[in-house]
């Protein structure tokens, strides 16, 4: 379905009409094990004591290089560039802020240790790296990986054991940050080669696909507490194209190893860097060595079953004594059956979505009737538990799928839309008619209580903003946005009021007046990451601002009487 996505950035300024948490709910996380992860000198390099921060001369290496490959023609005798003035100026990077670190919690392993995340939006390579996902991501075709749990359970109950053969779940020790770079680009680049589809989707050629994929790989900067660091081992667990790479090292690894074991189990299913395999119990431990000697850097760990069985996914597959397989559904031990309550403010959707989807697993992961019916039965008291009426839950139930309309694609509008509670039904009634499609997105989540892991960045660096700047000697406001940062911005509007550029509002107010323009003191009204929404917002505030001195844009007056938010 082709969609047109346009957002209300309500986000910042909303109050919930439910609650509201003014205060952090638990303290800082713990940098200590965060440190401990950045001591690892194989792994991460710190720059200079954190004085000197990399990000501006990574823009221009990166925009040197795309200009390269602007000016490079398609092979074969086409005049047409490989890189387009769209995808430039997409990809181009100006006013970037480094990559944040942080750590997320485990807390179903012991001593609860913490995942490193490198937040990479914002960065330098970002888009690159989401332009390079859509390049790349077809190359993965390996048979032995899993799309989720439901795949699973339906493959595995195909199979079956003998007395001396037994459940083995391995596990890769840190799989981003373990994949030597230069295998993944060695992988990718046979791959490339081999694709004879790559001109479907990207006019670049291989090679230059390769050089940017290549420099994606060699500036993973971030910064954490202030001090900039250089990841030079592995892919970040954060950036788009890692998740592709991976997967395509443990293609290559999984299909080696299996290839030349000597005795190789009887099937192997991996999801990421877990894997479910049976193996004869005499070579469990010979397979794992073999495993682990195909890369000194891609290690494994592996676990048997207990009493029978072993857990993957959120699957749970047990052997019976004829040797046939019972799959039903796992919950770890920290599980608590807490889902979105029934009485949140969250529209419907959201709630049945909730509902079916525990349903649906209900229904299509246990192998035998009797354990559909009694994880049906668990899951409806769940759902009662957290305040769903018995009715909603029977609806859910008989729910009928949808048909498919064809190959013919129905295009629709969407819109997404903070849910308030009445007003949103209505205007999804009234917009329906229309032919638009509405998304409805809460106005606080559970996120929103908690403090945020990341380093907080300055005002100033802040990008994609919506910017009110105020007159000194009057009450005259300048509202305006900028994809860059609000500093870069507010210099050049310092400079043409100084200047007196004619194409400046700001400028002309100042000459007409002899005032001047409170720089040091801007005001961010939004943050909002979309051009259309920034232009949108920007209208609607210098059309609500008495006292603007923007030049107005033809505005739906009808916006004009929703309350500041």
């Amino acid at each position: 379905m082709a969609t047109t996505c346009f957002h209300l950035a309500t986000e910042n300024k909303f109050q919930s009409p439910v609650c509201a948490c003014p205060k952090k709910l638990i303290s800082d996380p713990d940098s200590d094990k965060i440190m401990e992860h950045l001591q690892d000198e194989n792994t991460y390099k710190r720059i200079t004591n954190g004085r000197r921060n990399p990000t501006a001369s990574t823009e221009k290496e990166l925009n040197k290089l795309l200009q390269e490959i602007r000016t490079c023609t398609i092979e074969h005798g086409s005049d047409e560039e490989q890189l387009n003035n769209k995808q430039y100026y997409r990809l181009h990077s100006t006013d970037c802020t480094p990559a944040s670190f942080y750590g997320l919690p485990k807390i179903h392993k012991p001593d609860i240790p913490l995942r490193p995340i490198t937040s990479s939006i914002g960065s330098s390579t970002y888009e690159l790296s989401k332009h390079l996902v859509a390049v790349i991501s077809p190359l993965q075709n390996n048979k032995y990986s899993v799309k989720n749990s439901r795949v699973f359970a339906d493959r595995i109950r195909e199979q079956s054991l003998e007395p001396d053969e037994i459940f083995v779940s391995c596990d890769v020790i840190s799989l981003f940050t373990c994949i030597p770079t230069h295998l993944a680009l060695r992988i990718t680049s046979e791959r490339l080669l081999q694709d004879p589809t790559l001109c479907e989707r990207t006019n670049l050629s291989s090679d230059n696909v390769m050089r940017l994929l290549e420099f994606v790989l060699n500036n993973i900067y971030f910064t954490f507490q202030g001090t900039h660091y250089q990841q030079v081992f592995g892919c970040p667990m954060g950036s788009p194209i890692s998740a592709i790479l991976a997967n395509l090292v443990m293609e290559h690894i999984e299909e080696r190893a299996l290839a030349t074991a000597p005795h190789p189990p009887k099937w192997w299913y991996r999801y990421v860097d877990d894997s479910h395999a049976c193996i004869h119990k005499q070579f469990i431990e010979e397979f794992h060595a073999h495993l682990n000697s195909i890369d000194p850097h891609v290690q494994f760990t592996y676990e048997v079953e207990q009493e029978g069985a072993i857990s993957f996914l959120d699957t749970k597959t047990t052997r019976r004594t004829d040797g046939s397989i019972v799959v039903t559904v796992y919950r770890k031990p920290t599980n608590t059956d807490k889902y979105l309550d029934f009485d949140s403010h969250h529209h419907v959707q959201h709630k049945r979505a909730v509902a079916r989807t525990l349903l649906d697993r209900a229904t299509s992961i246990p192998s035998t009737d009797e354990e559909k019916t009694a994880e049906v039965q668990r899951v409806t008291a769940t759902l009662k538990a957290n305040g769903y009426p018995a009715r909603f839950i029977d609806s859910c139930k008989s729910r009928k799928p949808r048909e498919r309309q064809g190959n013919q694609a129905v295009t629709r509008n969407l819109v997404v839309l903070p849910y308030a509670k009445g007003a949103s039904e209505k205007i999804t009634r009234v917009l329906n008619q229309h032919n638009i499609k509405v998304a409805h997105k809460p106005i606080r989540t559970v996120g929103s209580f908690f403090k945020r892991p990341k380093d907080q960045r300055k005002k100033e660096d802040t990008r994609g903003t919506v910017y009110k700047i105020k007159c000194n000697d009057c009450d005259a406001v300048y509202i305006g946005q900028s994809s860059r940062a609000l500093k870069t911005r507010t210099k050049e509007h310092s400079k043409a009021a100084a200047c007196f550029d004619k194409n400046s509002q700001l400028a002309q107010h100042s000459q007409k007046t002899g005032h001047s323009f409170d720089f040091k003191n801007v005001s961010i009204l939004h943050v909002c990451p979309r051009w259309n929404q920034r232009l949108f917002l920007e209208a609607w505030y210098s059309n609500k601002e008495e006292n603007s001195i923007n030049e107005h844009v033809e505005f739906p007056r009808v916006y004009l009487n929703l309350k500041n938010f």
